[in-house]
């Protein structure tokens, strides 16, 4: 089963001015089997991509806004293992769902995913691209850095600067991106006091990118001497 939406949400500020606490409250009360839960006991929650994330993963495919409604199916392979069938996510979807739902659009691009990618792309001063950041082992490492902020939404494109027919193969990116993974939080509520509902406390951090200026600027201009 799922929550999809909180019923109510406090926020409140600290002393810091990066840094705030938000009380979020679920709405259990058609949710039997939650209302025995205990205090200080774990509630995970599995986040979304937003629509307009989704929406920017169109144009790197080479698709139109109508195809995210179109379906996703798996089959089995050709080769060896042919008789070998690996579901990477719950299929038949759609499109959009899998993109929504499944894949975390705000990760870095992995290793693996940048070497899929490759073998299935048609431009060949993109491969050229990939090779060179695949060879190049403190880029790589810069790039899949968690705290960098590269996400998938900003790195393809910048990799395909200059090369307007480029385009991301749909399906491998479906199988080599990064899942959504559930976030457990600690529950800040007791059913003694409203059984009807669950609550969880969020910090909430507005920072500045870790890495300097001088080091953005290093991570692109690595992208850069790969065009």
């Amino acid at each position: 089963d799922e929550l999809r939406t909180p019923f109510h949400l406090r926020k409140s500020q600290g002393k810091d001015p990066n840094q705030s606490t938000v009380h979020v409250e679920f709405d259990i009360s058609e949710k039997e089997e939650l209302k025995g839960y205990s205090p200080a006991s774990t509630f995970e929650i599995l986040p979304m991509n937003l629509p307009k994330d989704v929406d920017a993963m169109v144009p790197i495919f080479g698709l139109t806004p109508r195809d995210l409604d179109r379906w996703v199916c798996s089959k089995r392979g050709s080769g060896p293992k042919q008789g070998l069938l690996k579901k990477h996510f719950p299929t038949p979807c759609t499109l959009r769902e899998a993109l929504t739902q499944y894949c975390d659009l705000r990760s870095q691009p992995c290793k693996r995913l940048l070497a899929a990618a490759m073998r299935t792309m048609e431009d060949e001063e993109v491969v050229k691209r990939l090779k060179l950041l695949l060879a190049n082992a403190d880029a790589l490492k810069l790039i899949e850095d968690e705290h960098f902020g590269m996400s998938q939404l900003e790195f393809w494109p910048m990799l395909f600067h200059g090369r307007p027919d480029a385009k991301l193969d749909a399906a491998t990116f479906l199988a080599f991106c990064p899942r959504q993974r559930s976030r457990p939080y600690t529950i800040a509520s007791t059913p003694l006091t409203n059984p009807d509902s669950v609550a969880i406390c969020v910090s909430l951090l507005s920072t500045a990118n870790p890495l300097t200026d001088s080091e953005t600027l290093l991570a692109r201009r690595i992208l850069a001497r790969l065009k």
